[in-house]
């Protein structure tokens, strides 16, 4: 599984994580330990690739475009995002805890809805 699905992935984890009292709670857990080590080590290969490729000023400081919302690359935006997206097509293997759609409930036994994208990312991979 590439690196950009492990990172679908663990955005969606991380929302039913904050969902108070699941049945499925310990999969989901496991789940999200087993995907971190993935997503902190893509963080950190990008944070190296933005140093690397980032415009500095003359204290070393990143440079920011002129409206202050992104980081400026100048002529190595083209270079800095191929190698971004090489480093999101990465393959690892990860062996996922799987739950099915009947767990997602609350321990009431109320269904739980989360948004139609967390059921996406998880659908066929963790919810059986």
């Amino acid at each position: 599984m590439k690196i950009r699905s492990i990172i679908d992935i663990s955005e969606s984890l991380n929302y039913l994580g904050q969902l108070d009292d699941l049945l499925c709670a310990y999969p989901i857990a496991k789940n999200i330990n087993k995907v971190k080590e993935h997503v902190e080590k893509f963080s950190h290969d990008k944070k190296s690739k933005i140093d690397e490729h980032v415009m500095k000023g003359e204290n070393g400081a990143y440079k920011l475009t002129e409206d202050k919302t992104s980081f400026e690359f100048g002529k190595n935006l083209v270079t800095f995002e191929k190698e971004v997206e090489a480093l999101k097509d990465v393959e690892v293997e990860i062996e996922f805890e799987t739950f099915g759609m009947d767990e997602l409930k609350n321990g009431k036994g109320e269904k739980v809805n989360p948004p139609a994208v967390v059921l996406a990312n998880l659908i066929d991979v963790i919810i059986k």
